[in-house]
Formats: C-alpha cells, structure tokens, sequence
C-alpha cells in the first residue's frame, strides 16, 4: 500500500467536467489523468522504491521463520485482529517519540504519517489459491475493471479509475501502475484518498503449501495533525478494511475468469440441452430438453448479461480455453439417431423404451458439460454477492 500521491490540478482540470464519479456524481472523469514521460518515470522510480523495500521486509520475515521465530518482532508490533489466516498488527510505540518511529520508516510518506501521530499496520499469513487469480483479480485498466474488482466484497461509496502509468508487458503480463481515487464507508468522517495502486510479477514466490499464497501487506494512512483519538481508530478500520480489499483478489480473479468461461460456452451448453432424443410417447412432453426455458431465459443467464465485466486486457481473453471439441452427436445433418438412457427412480416400461443392459461410457464432451454446470454455480454465487452488495449501496 501507498500513501495518497499528490497531484497538479492543473493536469486533472480539462478533463474533469467531461464525466462524473458513477454513484456520488463528483466531477471526476475516468481516465482524466494523463502523466507525462517525466511523470511516468518518477512514478516508476517510486514503484520500484516500494517493491525494493517489500522485498527487504521479506526476506527479514523468511529469516525469522527460518529461526523458528515470529515473523514480526513481539517488542516492535501488537496483534489487534485476526481473521481466517491473517493477523494484523499495530506498531508499538514503546515509549519512543513519533519522530524516534518515524527516523525507522523509509518511505517519506509514511514517515509523515507516523510524526502525525497514525500507526503503521502489517497484515501477515496466507490466503487460498494462486499467483495467477490474485494477479488477474488486483489489476484494474478501466472503470468497469476496477468496479468489477470493488464491488466483490465491501463496496466502497465511489470509486474512480483515474489513469495508469505502466502498462503489462510481453515478460509480466499482470505488470500495472494505476491511480485510483475512491471514498470509503467511514461514517464519521467523509474522507476520499487517491493512492498508486502497483501490480506485478519479481520472482517465484516458493509456496510453503501447495494452494496457498504466503502475503504481508503493510500500510498506513495519512489525516494529517489534531485529528483526535476518535478519527485514528476510524482510520486503523479502515486501513484493516483497505488490507482485506486487497487480499480478495484472489477470489475476484477466479469469479473473472468463471464469468469467461460461462460466456464462452453458452451455445455449448445451449446445443446440448436441446439434443437429447426423446421417445415418440413423450414427444409432445416439455421435458429437460424440450422447455422453452434455456440459458437464454434462464435467471443465472440474465444475471451475466446484466453484470458488467470487464477484463484488463484483450489478451487476458484468450488465456482461458474453454471451447469443447465439436461432437458428432450434436450435428443436425446426421439423420442416425442413438437412444441414451435417463437415471431415474421411476420404472421404465417396455412401450416406452428398452433400456441398455449397462449404461454407455460418458464421452469427454459430457463431462466438460458437468465441470461447466458446477462452475456455472460457483459463479452464479459470486454474481449474487456482487449484486446484493450494489443494492445496499
């Protein structure tokens, strides 16, 4: 996390009254902002501050459990919270002055911070699943990008997509530099914060186990001086709240590509809902295979169409391959007919049909019918938190 970036009005100013944030309506355009060539490398000088310095604090916490110690220092941090598998904690003052703490951050924003009075705050342990979903959830080029990843868990009041700095490259395609400006749900105080929000791949991360991500995350935000007692703890929440926001990327990342997926093979799954044979006693029936409601008028169909995401790029597109292998059981020229057996509770009668003495092996197209079916419902449990959240706000 990086503290708020200062900017020249002057360069946001043209733009500004060409849109408006989408829920509050401030004259804040998306994209509006546009550095220039000197602008991009002081941002890229300061990314590569951060990560230089994330990397340091790595390898402290990697030695430390190497020594079969806590990862951070008892003495130096307190653990306020915990949930699931993260910890969060909050420096100790240790009867140190603020400028004593502060000579130890190298970060001169959050050096300020800390002479302010605000508490650093380090969240710490692991979260489930992989590089590529937490990568491909914490990216955001556009407005719809970044609402798409805002809106999967803790909503904030509004949200805007300002403008990038870097771009993904041919080496990291999750490399991204992007400035965003968002107002949080504090409800004593109405306080917005623009920060750069940096993504990227440095190395191999050397998993502990299979499945799971090891993550620290570090951060703190700044009101400035004689806030009060009130306005730190509200600030604390929500540097908690910050944090959490931005370990969901994981699950942000899979709900994208679930939502790809469904899309890619919805005439798939449409074609083969409409071939199964029926019998001539049960011609007329509206059975499974025969109502008129398909993934065309389906709920969990409607929801997709409504949902508006959108993915960082158009090659991420193209990383998942979805498509079934076409089947000769789904070609209408074909004029033989094969008879597939129903599972049913109910006994079969010898007008109706001869069942098989063993059921037919399951062709490969069938089984990518039920992978898809089952994610079709983790999906569609995703878009139902997605939306509900949007209605409460």
């Amino acid at each position: 996390m990086s503290p708020g970036l200062a900017m020249n009005s002057d360069e946001l100013q043209p733009e500004m009254a060409e849109g408006r944030s989408p829920l509050q309506g401030f004259p804040i355009s998306p994209g509006c902002f546009h550095p220039t060539g000197a602008k991009r490398q002081e941002f890229a000088d300061i990314v590569r501050e951060r990560v230089d310095t994330l990397l340091i604090d790595e390898q402290h916490h990697t030695d430390r459990r190497d020594q079969l110690l806590p990862p951070l220092d008892p003495h130096e941090w307190k653990q306020v919270q915990m949930s699931k598998e993260l910890r969060f904690f909050k420096r100790i003052r240790g009867g140190r002055t603020l400028q004593q703490l502060a000579s130890e951050e190298t970060v001169p924003g959050v050096r300020q911070a800390v002479e302010n009075g605000y508490s650093t705050m380090v969240c710490d342990g692991q979260v489930r699943g992989c590089m590529e979903d937490m990568m491909y959830g914490m990216t955001a080029s556009s407005q719809e990008d970044l609402m798409t990843g805002f809106w999967y868990k803790n909503a904030p009041r509004d949200c805007v997509w300002l403008g990038t700095a870097e771009g993904p490259t041919p080496a990291d395609p999750f490399h991204s530099a992007d400035f965003i400006w968002a107002l949080p749900k504090i409800t004593a105080l109405s306080v917005d914060t623009c920060y750069l929000k940096a993504t990227g791949v440095e190395k191999d991360c050397h998993e502990i186990a299979s499945g799971y991500l090891n993550v620290t995350v570090r951060g703190i935000f700044d009101l400035g001086k004689s806030r009060g007692k009130m306005a730190k703890k509200l600030v604390t929440a929500a540097t908690k709240s910050f944090m959490i926001g931005l370990l969901n990327g994981v699950g942000i990342g899979l709900a994208k590509k679930l939502t790809l997926m469904a899309r890619r093979n919805h005439g798939a799954l449409r074609s083969l809902k409409h071939s199964e044979l029926k019998t001539n006693m049960s011609a007329d029936l509206p059975t499974n295979s025969t109502a008129d409601e398909s993934l065309d008028t389906d709920p969990f169909s409607r929801e997709l169409d409504e949902a508006d995401f959108c993915f960082s790029d158009e090659e991420s597109n193209s990383s998942v391959v979805a498509q079934p292998d076409p089947s000769p059981n789904m070609s209408s020229d074909s004029d033989e007919s094969t008879l597939t057996v129903w599972k049913s509770h109910h006994r079969y009668y010898d007008d109706d049909f001869i069942p098989a003495t063993d059921p037919p092996p399951r062709s490969e197209f069938e089984m990518m019918h039920q992978t898809l079916f089952q994610l079709n419902i983790v999906a569609e449990k995703t878009l139902a938190r997605t939306h509900a959240t949007a209605r409460m706000m």
